[in-house]
């Protein structure tokens, strides 16, 4: 199986000189302050809060009582753990333990709608069949027999009559979530590869209906009744995000251990779905205070108290780039699935990935100038996660030198008072509302017909930029909402092209991780140790811009102090519209450096005029507003100044002489300096030309 004694003394031989010592070390100090005394008073705890259970029909105090015994289970397999690596016996207290976790009920979130299984079903299950592994050799043959109908018929049972038997499953991978799917069913395949197969009637079409599940979840196509997608997209994405991806993954992987210990490791199709993994994880990590995290996109982003799943990922597919990562993070495993997941071997740690991905099936965008702390992350997020789905299509998070200066406020706990009145609130996240309003309230329960995408995107040495289609999630809202990032030189300039059904007052809001946020007339300064960043608005006049309190990512579940939501600021630029449309621009200076870039800003002709100048640079952008999709039949071809072009929007680059260094096309078919002829196609497209020869327009 997966915790025999064997295994046990192998990890601890094998890992004696590596990372994982230190691991060993801090488990074994951490079980050694678990003694009768420790248990007598977490019983207690216990016996409290399930006396609370009875008194009140809230979520919150079941839930805890639910979480505690979980925990409490976890804690009795890092004692056992331990004490098996040591070579010590099975003490009474142990033996109490377990028995009076199986005489709790193992369902928790599921009490509310009348299930008989659930996710800690399925933990409490998994974390016990563990725990019977290590005792097994100390027990009589009355005791074994006892443990294992206990977990038979408290996990495996309940959990396969509602998910998995032919005949009566309640629940089914088109209404069931996502990550439960997973976390359910291997939780059943471990405790049933527990027992004697001789015992149980119908054994092998047991597992093999188990494993059927499984492969079933992870080729499930999704569902359009429900606005459902599948769970992993073809660009290798999973559709929960990074936190809610670790959590699915932790039983399924010791599943898979002991699958393969047993000669079976084939019967779950799960590589071509779990190798792209590995990429998807390292493109959606970003810097916060010096530290790698997942950006926070939906309710959650890197899971810290899951990270064995990603482990079992860098040892099953020897991708040492991650591991070096989450090294970084925790630099030795913190738990006893990590240890066990632990690679042997070292691998390469350098990460060789694109500087920009695109993921269609989680409408995510990643930009970034590299991988390591200095380098600058652009994530953007336009598609849904349906039932971990937040308000916010649109959102971003901007980070650089290893300090995240735009974020997505809206993570906290489900416990937290403020989950539903403000963290999945389009006002928590970094989007454009009207009149106060966003995103379709019931989106976050129902998702969308209409997910978000990027219709173009370029990724050259010195250019990046991604369009973002927001449209679909806001359909009650705006005709269109498409925001254009371009990521130059230490800073993000953002064009938003907005149309509504209604006239009225557009909002562009940007949350910050940091607590301070200073206002100077049109501009804000972003404070923080390493280097202040800027936020500027062009066309923005006094009065236009202030600086609102907002509150920060909260802390996550099971952490003193969950319910408590610490604030912050959030920058606020407000525009008009005109005849239901409006431009909005916006320039975020991530250099750190003591002031910003200058901007000239104009318009005319049609034509909004930007330059934004640093250093020995001029970075000039041209937005054709007649461009933006408005005229039909003739094409939307403008002269400004000695420029004629037909695209939406224009970039040119130019040096302290105001020589042209380089220039891009926005969705245009002609570009003409003067005489000459720059770029000419018989279809509207995007591109970058870097110049060889300088010339002057």
């Amino acid at each position: 199986m997966f915790f025999t004694k064997e295994r046990i003394r192998q990890i601890c031989h094998t890992h004696e000189t590596s990372a994982a010592k230190g691991a060993m070390e801090a488990l074994q100090a951490e079980a050694q302050g678990m003694d009768s005394a420790w248990w007598q008073e977490r019983k207690s705890t216990l016996l409290r809060l399930k006396a609370r259970t009875r008194e009140t029909d809230r979520p919150g105090p079941v839930m805890r009582h639910g979480s505690m015994l979980r925990t409490t289970a976890l804690n009795l397999l890092q004692i056992c753990f331990v004490q098996a690596c040591k070579g010590g016996t099975l003490q009474p207290y142990q033996t109490e333990m377990f028995e009076f976790i199986c005489a709790n009920s193992w369902c928790v979130q599921g009490n509310f709608d009348g299930w008989k299984s659930d996710l800690w079903t399925a933990d409490i299950g998994m974390y016990l069949s563990c725990v019977y592994e290590l005792l097994q050799d100390e027990l009589s043959e009355e005791k074994k027999d006892s443990y294992r109908k206990f977990l038979y018929e408290k996990s495996f049972c309940p959990i396969y009559e509602e998910w998995v038997s032919p005949e009566s499953h309640e629940h089914c991978l088109d209404t069931m979530g996502h990550n439960w799917w997973s976390v359910c069913v291997s939780a059943a395949g471990i405790v049933l590869l527990l027992q004697d197969p001789a015992a149980i009637e119908g054994y092998d079409e047991k597992l093999g209906n188990v494993l059927h599940a499984l492969n079933a979840w992870f080729g499930y196509a999704g569902n359009c009744f429900l606005n459902k997608r599948p769970n992993f997209g073809p660009d290798g994405d999973y559709l929960e995000y990074l936190g809610y991806l670790s959590y699915a993954l932790e039983n399924l992987s010791v599943l898979q251990c002991v699958l393969e210990s047993r000669g079976m490791g084939t019967r779950l199709q799960a590589d071509a779905y779990l190798e792209k993994l590995p990429d998807f994880i390292l493109q959606n990590i970003v810097w916060e205070n010096g530290t790698p995290a997942g950006a926070n996109l939906g309710d959650s982003g890197l899971r810290n108290t899951c990270m064995s799943a990603l482990i079992y990922l860098c040892k099953r597919y020897k991708r040492g780039d991650l591991l070096g990562i989450l090294q970084q993070i925790r630099p030795c495993p913190a738990t006893v699935f990590e240890l066990a997941h632990y690679p042997d071997a070292k691998m390469p740690t350098e990460i060789r990935l694109p500087q920009l991905a695109l993921y269609r099936l989680s409408g995510q965008a990643v930009l970034r100038t590299g991988h390591t702390k200095q380098d600058m992350v652009l994530v953007v997020k336009t598609g849904d996660s349906w039932n971990h789905n937040h308000l916010d299509s649109g959102t971003f998070e901007l980070c650089n030198h290893g300090v995240k200066y735009i974020t997505d406020s809206g993570r906290c706990s489900y416990l937290n008072p403020l989950y539903r009145g403000y963290y999945i609130q389009p006002k928590a996240h970094s989007v454009v509302l009207l009149d106060g309003e966003g995103e379709w309230a019931k989106t976050n329960y129902e998702g969308t017909k209409f997910p978000g995408g990027f219709p173009a995107s370029l990724c050259e040495p010195e250019y990046r930029y991604v369009l973002a289609d927001c449209t679909g999630a806001y359909a009650p809202l705006y005709q269109r909402f498409y925001r254009s990032f371009f990521m130059l030189d230490e800073f993000v300039f953002l064009i938003d092209d907005v149309q509504t059904y209604r006239d009225g007052v557009l909002e562009s809001r940007f949350h910050t991780s940091e607590e301070s946020m200073q206002l100077n007339g049109t501009q804000i300064t972003i404070q923080n140790p390493v280097g202040n960043g800027h936020i500027l608005f062009p066309f923005a006049k006094n009065g236009d811009v202030s600086v609102e309190t907002a509150y920060r990512q909260a802390l996550p579940e099971n952490e003193q102090g969950e319910e408590i939501s610490p604030t912050g600021h959030c920058a606020v630029c407000k525009t008009t519209t005109d005849q239901l449309r409006a431009k909005l621009f916006t320039l975020i200076d991530v250099s750190g450096s003591a002031g910003a870039p200058s901007i000239k800003a104009s318009f005319a002709n049609n034509v909004y005029d930007i330059e934004i100048c640093r250093a020995n640079k001029t970075h000039r952008f041209l937005v054709n507003v007649l461009a933006d999709g408005r005229v039909m039949h003739r094409n939307a071809k403008i002269t400004y100044q000695n420029i004629t072009t037909d695209a939406f929007i224009t970039y040119f680059c130019y040096d302290a002489n105001r020589r042209l260094q380089s220039f891009a096309v926005h969705n245009g078919s002609l570009l003409k300096i003067g005489n000459a002829c720059m770029f000419t196609s018989f279809i509207k497209e995007t591109c970058f030309k870097k110049l060889q020869n300088q010339q002057e327009p």
